[in-house]
């Protein structure tokens, strides 16, 4: 097997872990502010006691190379699917949901039962694979990734 030599492979890489652990992080300081009541409701409590699961890394890194970075590829204004900054916030939620319902459905039905998370509540949906009040989050989040992939392109 060879690997291209434009440095393609690479590039893939370095963004697929940067997607990967990336949403690591971004979970891990997430649930370091808020905690999950039973009721499914959210309470702001910080502590140092943020976690995530490994088994959620890959899907990060394939959603973030396949269903992410298109929004910003093909949003881009030198492409010909140019979308305006407000549309790809928008769509970031829906990209993230997206994510959470394959990764969640492949883990739950292809290892058995397992649980990268379970979301409860009356927003809870899929299953438990997405809560529905987090657009807003995940609104502030793609506002955020739009930053950062100005700046990197700026570079």
């Amino acid at each position: 097997m060879s690997f291209p030599s434009d440095g393609v492979f690479a590039s893939h890489l370095v963004r697929g872990l940067f997607y990967g652990l990336g949403f690591a992080l971004v979970e891990t300081v997430w649930t370091s502010l808020f905690k999950e009541r039973e009721d499914g409701g959210l309470r702001f409590a910080p502590d140092l006691k943020g976690h995530t699961t490994w088994a959620m890394v890959p899907g990060s890194i394939l959603g973030g190379l396949y269903g992410l970075e298109p929004l910003y590829i093909y949003g881009h204004p030198s492409s010909d699917f140019y979308t305006d900054l407000s549309f790809r916030i928008l769509l970031f939620p829906v990209v993230i949901w997206l994510i959470e319902i394959i990764w969640g459905a492949l883990l739950f039905y292809g290892c058995n039962g397992t649980r990268a998370w379970h979301y409860k509540g009356k927003w809870a949906r899929m299953n438990g694979f997405i809560r529905l009040d987090f657009f807003v989050p995940w609104l502030g989040l793609g506002a955020l990734m739009e930053a950062v992939f100005w700046l990197m392109s700026q570079f």
